[in-house]
């Protein structure tokens, strides 16, 4: 075989590889976007809401305590929760928002 022979014979070699890489990388890409459509959710019992940062909840967002008297004293009790998987800091002290009416 020539020297010429090889050369071309190397050549078709190569070539006859580049189709089948592009196919095998195309079903990878297909496989990984199968994967992300149809990941199973996560695990329900872990209380963690959100990933990295606080998050603080509430068990009540509303408390209506109907009609009151002037100057009498009314109290409501909240339980606060941080669902987050951060440390939960305040930098200022927390207020609340009092409405009146409707």
């Amino acid at each position: 075989m020539s020297n010429m022979a090889k050369k071309n014979y190397k050549q078709k070699a190569k070539k006859s590889w580049l189709p089948w890489i592009a196919v095998l990388g195309g079903l990878v890409l297909i496989l990984v976007a199968v994967m992300l459509v149809f990941k199973r959710p996560a695990d329900t019992t872990d209380p963690v809401e959100v990933a990295g940062v606080p998050r603080l909840v509430a068990d009540k967002e509303l408390v209506d305590f109907g009609d009151v008297k002037l100057n009498t004293t009314v109290r409501a009790d909240f339980t606060l929760t941080n669902t987050g998987d951060g440390t939960l800091l305040f930098t200022e002290i927390p207020y609340i928002e009092l409405k009146d009416g409707c």
